[in-house]
């Protein structure tokens, strides 16, 4: 799948403990509608988010980052809050 850079709008991460995660993209068309694309199962979602992050740097694209970090256990959620 591909997005063109000057859609994006806005980047949402999630990632988990172990280094996966999935990243979505939601795009601006010239009238104005939403639409988004989402990457599920990334093994290294740290290394797409900054090909995105040079991405938007290169075409200096006003983008809206988003980072939700999430534990894969629930042992972990509770070191977490600890």
């Amino acid at each position: 799948r591909t997005v063109p850079p000057h859609v994006i709008g806005r980047v949402q991460v999630r990632t988990w403990s172990d280094g996966t995660g999935e990243v979505t993209v939601y795009t601006v068309d010239p009238i104005g509608s939403q639409r988004s694309m989402t990457f599920p199962a990334l093994p290294d979602v740290k290394r797409a988010t900054e090909l995105i992050d040079e991405l938007v740097t290169q075409f200096e694209l006003p983008v809206d980052w988003e980072y939700e970090e999430e534990a894969t256990s629930s042992s972990e959620n509770e070191l977490a809050r600890e």
